[in-house]
């Protein structure tokens, strides 16, 4: 189990890149502490800094399940659910929202699996899935846990790489 104390900001990642795979995860708030932020980065490309170009897997109290591209990851979603914005710091922002909440509280872990296959990534929180983004660029990066001021804890990660004929 990594237990990360969100103190400081940060993340792991990867030494190989990845592009097609099954990535699946077990995380959790711990018991007795605040709910906070954290996330699951994939096709991470760039310098390593706070935030890179990735698609990002939500982690934060309440919106476990939603997609953020970040410094201009392109993807799409359903336009009801999306929402593009500029930010200063980290440029251009595209957000999907999840379909469904189901993300269990501090103490209980969630089980994360996240498919991403060619242009369509989809993830699973507990069995359930509650996103699917498509026209996502597919260039193979790193994948990363991140760690955004809040204790969190990961178990059981398994990547599963996808070969494509």
């Amino acid at each position: 189990m990594l237990h990360c104390t969100g103190n400081p900001l940060g993340y792991l990642y990867t030494e190989k890149e990845y592009d097609n795979f099954v990535l699946e995860l077990d995380w959790r708030w711990p018991a007795g502490k605040e709910p906070g932020k954290g996330g699951v980065l994939i096709r991470t490309t760039g310098p390593d800094k706070i935030w890179p170009k990735s698609l990002e897997a939500q982690i934060n109290a309440g919106d476990a399940g939603d997609f953020w591209g970040l410094l201009g990851y392109q993807l799409d979603g359903p336009a009801d659910r999306k929402k593009t914005l500029e930010n200063p710091q980290f440029g251009k922002l595209t957000n999907v929202k999840k379909s469904a909440a189901v993300e269990k509280p501090a103490g209980e872990w969630n089980h994360y699996r996240i498919v991403a296959d060619g242009p369509v990534v989809t993830l699973e929180i507990n069995g359930q899935v509650v996103n699917r983004a498509t026209g996502c660029e597919t260039a193979p990066g790193r994948i990363v846990l991140t760690a955004e001021g809040s204790a969190i804890e990961f178990r059981n990660v398994q990547l599963r790489p996808i070969s494509k004929p």
